[in-house]
């Protein structure tokens, strides 16, 4: 491919894309030009590139030292565009300042496929409007100090929670986010972070329940397995990954991420979901709780069941009692009474109520159903949390200065995020991926 690049860049005088910062000054710009230039920056470790007002980012796959407060400085710093090499630093930087000065309200969109580097990328700019905040209140050290650090520490602690149970491995990407995210960040008129708030879109639930050949499950799923010390073990009655039906019933070496991963430890991955958690202001029942709902998912899954024909049509029932009783116990219910609903529905007619009894393979979808609905509610309840952390109406402590933060995210503006999920064709894709891929 390379060497088709530089055949393309030098049969059309493109030899030399270092100096082409800005891919509008190509007179003929077609897919192979594009291509071509920025095969040979990527290679010169030039990764950001301009095409007019769109930033164009390849995914070095390697840490570079582009970023930090220095170079953030430098992107502040400077008059104009042309005056330092592209960087998603001058967008956000850009969209601060056209928020300040121009009083309208700015949002990045941040797209492409997966394993491009969108999440980076969002990490990246919240950081450098924080700076540009810190700086435009004159905080020494630029280092967002005050209510917009620490706003800025919870939006990040945020990440390690969404990261664990809205991604996983696919055929692409080992860490591929699952779900969309718009982050609003709040400012007062002078430019002071006030607050934040995160909407998700299309958490794919589906994959709760399967997963295409070669790829995982949720993160969280599979650190729960290899996180949780014995006693916790035992008294949620999780086994190890191997066990489980929504896991692939894979050994753990089989579904093991490549070492270079920061999700290749469940361990240290489960850990660190709790150290985020704990950040957002989560007691130690809500933890407990957030155990015991993933227990549920993983225990739901292990049902199954038998099923038998009467003269009044089907009948099935759960095959393990055992299996059931812990699902209903993680669940905090009757064993009877879910049974019930995962076996039987009601239906309406104009006498009354009459019961439907359902084939095994219904029941099956009924337990699927319930598995993702449950895995679903979580995700969006931990969501819930982390905004009342970090939102300007919920993140003050009340009074005069829950009113004076309200007043003053009103009068100032916001800057949204918008990070959509990577665009992937599967094998069999499901209606998520297809709303994910129609998005990009």
């Amino acid at each position: 491919f390379r060497e088709g690049a530089r055949a393309t860049a030098a049969g059309r005088g493109l030899a030399g894309g270092m100096d082409i910062p800005d891919l509008t000054a190509v007179d003929r710009l077609d897919a192979e030009s594009l291509l071509a230039i920025l095969t040979e920056r990527y290679e010169a470790e030039q990764v950001y590139t301009y095409i007019g007002p769109i930033l164009v980012a390849v995914n070095p796959l390697k840490a570079l030292p582009i970023y930090g407060e220095a170079e953030a400085r430098k992107y502040r710093e400077a008059g104009s565009r042309a005056d330092v090499p592209p960087h998603v630093y001058r967008i956000a930087h850009e969209a601060f300042s056209e928020m300040v000065d121009e009083r309208m309200n700015q949002s990045v969109v941040v797209s492409g496929e997966s394993g491009a580097g969108k999440t980076e990328t969002t990490k990246h700019i919240v950081r450098m409007v924080s700076w540009a905040s810190a700086h435009a209140l004159g905080l020494a050290g630029d280092s967002g100090g005050g209510v917009g650090a620490a706003l800025e520490a919870k939006l990040l602690a945020t990440n390690p929670i969404l990261e664990a149970l809205g991604n996983c491995r696919t055929l692409r990407n080992d860490n591929s986010s699952r779900f969309g995210k718009f982050i609003k960040l709040h400012y007062s008129a002078l430019g002071k972070q006030v607050g934040a708030h995160i909407d998700t879109y299309l958490l794919e639930r589906s994959r709760v329940v399967r997963q295409n050949s070669g790829e995982r499950n949720f993160h969280v799923l599979h650190a729960l397995t290899g996180g949780l010390d014995e006693v916790e073990r035992d008294e949620l009655g999780v086994g190890r990954v191997s066990d489980y039906h929504y896991l692939g019933r894979r050994s753990a070496k089989e579904s093991a991420l490549k070492k270079s991963s920061e999700f290749a430890d469940d361990a240290e991955v489960w850990g660190r979901t709790l150290r985020a958690l704990s950040a957002l202001g989560c007691s130690d029942g809500d933890v407990a709780e957030v155990r015991n709902a993933l227990a549920a998912v993983l225990a739901l899954g292990e049902l199954e069941f038998d099923g038998s024909e009467t003269n009044e049509g089907h009948s099935s029932l759960p095959s393990n009692p055992a299996l059931l009783g812990k699902s209903a116990t993680r669940l905090g219910v009757e064993a009877a009474d879910l049974s019930s609903k995962m076996c039987t529905r009601y239906v309406a007619a104009p006498d009354g109520w009459f019961t439907v009894h359902l084939t095994v393979q219904q029941c099956c979808n009924a337990r699927d159903a319930l598995a993702k609905a449950l895995y679903g509610r979580l995700f969006d309840w931990l969501v819930a949390r982390a905004n009342a952390s970090i939102c300007p109406d919920e993140g003050f402590d009340g009074g005069e200065e829950e009113e004076e933060g309200k007043a003053q995210a009103e009068a100032g503006g916001f800057i949204g995020i918008l990070d959509i999920f990577g665009f992937e064709s599967f094998q069999t894709n499901s209606f998520e991926q297809l709303c994910i891929n129609y998005a990009n």
